[in-house]
């Protein structure tokens, strides 16, 4: 445990301070009341969205043909394949 503390920054008496006990959490009642801001709220101007698509099949890929399609779409940015 001490090599996990070591790696956050946390001391074991900070630790065991906060192990077990509840925390104080600020943000609830204004996420739940519908006053919060989700990334989802957030627009810019030119902004994109990504998709990503697998396919349903193991080892499977997408052909030519369905990019090309896709990259038809309106409003699509572009279509990339790994």
């Amino acid at each position: 445990m001490s090599e996990e503390l070591e790696c956050s920054g946390m001391t074991e008496a900070v630790a065991a301070r906060y192990a077990g006990t509840r925390v104080q959490r600020v943000e609830d009642t204004r996420l739940l009341t519908g006053r919060g801001t989700f990334v989802d709220d957030i627009s810019r101007p030119g902004m994109l969205h990504a998709c990503f698509v697998r396919s349903p099949f193991a080892r499977a890929g997408s052909t030519a043909s369905t990019r090309r399609a896709r990259w038809r779409c309106p409003g699509a940015g572009g279509v990339y394949r790994r």
